[in-house]
């Protein structure tokens, strides 16, 4: 598989001639030309391609440079208007509407009329991507090669946090337990005194309680003149005194 990483991308904008140690695709407009790397190929530089690119031979690799934007040269900052091109570090992108979407990189801001900064772009390289995937492979691998630790680790989690239920069940239990057994003892006294208090209040019984009458007894009439008490005659004979004998007269 061919990598498509620098030397290989997006060409830089130089005003003037590209130097000697680099590939040039051409003139692009006024006293710009687009300036690849020397151990790449611009396929531009002899075919029309709508923006110059670097590629490794002469076949046109706009599409997979497309799918992981970046410059050609590892130092070069990345702008897109119409087409990605690269500057040199401290350089500004711009684009200009004489010509029409012309791009081109100055050295300072761009002042002519008609010239507009453009905003960097951040770069894709596939080199990234590749170590991004060996890394998630491997660490797909290493996760399933070291499950069973895993498990194991889990297994003591699972444990430690029994462990710490069992105990946490313990103390409830235990606190409950005081709890429901102090309610108990103050439920006994209150029952106690409850009933203390209703002895202490109920009236004696027995010989000596005096009984309750539910309505009260008429008072007594005192004796009247007219009730005389009973007299006892002397010709009444009692059975304690002796009966004496009258005399009798004998002819």
């Amino acid at each position: 598989m061919v990598s498509y990483d620098p030397p290989y991308g997006f060409p830089l904008r130089r005003n003037g001639t590209c130097l000697a140690s680099e590939t040039s695709c051409g003139k692009t407009w006024g006293n710009f030309y687009a300036c690849c790397p020397g151990d790449s190929v611009c396929p531009g530089a002899t075919q029309s391609i709508q923006n110059n690119v670097c590629c490794p031979t002469e076949s046109d690799c706009t599409a997979p440079l497309k799918a992981t934007p970046h410059c050609a040269n590892e130092t070069g900052i990345m702008y897109n208007h119409t087409g990605y091109f690269c500057c040199l570090p401290g350089q500004t992108g711009f684009w200009t509407d004489n010509p029409n979407n012309a791009v081109g990189c100055s050295d300072e801001a761009p002042t002519a009329r008609g010239e507009t900064i453009l905003v960097t772009k951040s770069q894709s390289f596939e080199s990234t991507s590749s170590t991004a995937a060996a890394t998630t492979t491997a660490s797909t691998g290493s996760t399933s090669t070291s499950s069973i630790p895993a498990a194991t680790t889990t297994s003591s989690s699972e444990s430690s946090n029994s462990s710490s239920s069992n105990h946490a069940g313990a103390i409830a239990g235990g606190v409950v337990g005081g709890v429901a057994g102090v309610a108990l003892i103050v439920a006994l006294l209150w029952y106690f005194v409850i009933r203390g208090r209703k002895r202490s209040q109920q009236p004696p019984t027995g010989e000596g309680a005096i009984p309750v009458t539910s309505s009260p007894q008429p008072p007594l009439k005192p004796p009247t003149e007219l009730e005389a008490p009973k007299r006892q005659y002397e010709l009444e004979s009692r059975m304690d005194q002796p009966v004496h004998e009258l005399p009798t007269n004998r002819d």
